[in-house]
């Protein structure tokens, strides 16, 4: 999440959210990954996970793999060192 959230960032992570409620900054658990992505419901029930970095393409979760990912949180807040 370059650009907006930095290696050694420190993150406020609300963990009662679960589940997508709006187009936010999420921590996604898929298997062993844990993912820091901007998380976009579509209107076919898939999911599009999107890092402000522009290195990285977003990447569209099909409606039948959404069950496969845990949304461990919403991120709130973050802030670094100056």
């Amino acid at each position: 999440m370059e650009e907006t959230i930095r290696d050694g960032d420190v993150l406020l992570i609300d963990t009662s959210i679960n589940r997508i409620k709006d187009n936010a900054i999420y921590i996604v658990v898929y298997g062993d990954m844990v993912l820091v992505k901007r998380v976009h419901g579509r209107l076919n029930g898939s999911l599009q996970l999107i890092s402000d970095n522009p290195r990285y393409p977003p990447e569209e979760v099909t409606s039948a793999e959404v069950d496969q990912l845990n949304i461990a949180g919403r991120v709130m807040w973050f802030g670094r060192t100056i």
